[in-house]
Formats: structure tokens, sequence, C-alpha cells
């Protein structure tokens, strides 16, 4: 299951089918599904104030076809700190 929300709630859930594993091109869909939500619900999210979206650095997340879709929407990728064992839990 992915989900992705703002600040005032969920704007989209997606469940994958089991065994399936979200590549590039699965991610690029969801991300287009998405889109399309905010356009929808929160057009000055979209038109005025821009996107701030994070996410993990997995490989299908930097592919370089989704981050030319990132830029094309306009979205800016909040950068993931990368991961120190000293720091967790």
């Amino acid at each position: 299951m992915t989900v992705s929300w703002t600040a005032r709630g969920i704007i989209h859930i997606e469940y994958i089918p089991r065994g399936q594993t979200i590549n590039s091109e699965v991610y690029y869909s969801q991300i287009d599904k998405v889109h399309l939500k905010l356009t929808e619900s929160r057009a000055s999210l979209v038109n005025r104030k821009g996107i701030i979206l994070l996410h993990n650095n997995a490989k299908p997340y930097v592919a370089f076809a989704m981050q030319a879709k990132l830029q094309s929407l306009k979205w800016k990728v909040l950068p993931h700190p990368p991961y120190s064992p000293d720091i967790s839990a």
C-alpha cells in the first residue's frame, strides 16, 4: 500500500498487488494520480504554493525519468537524510 497525504489529510491510497514491487513505472503512475487529485482538490497548492515531496532515495524514486517528471510538475523534493546507525532508535 502506498499513501500520499498533505497536512490536511490523505490524498491518495493505492494498493499494490501481492508480489508486485514498486518500480519507476508504477511510481510514475502514482505521481500522476496524486497530481491529478491535488489539482482537483487543492488547486491553490499546485498552482501557487507548489508541492514539496518527501520520499526516500530508493532507485524508483531517483530514476532519471522520475526526476524529469518531478521537474515538469515543478515539485520540489525534500532531501531524504542518509541512514546513520548512530542516530537510529
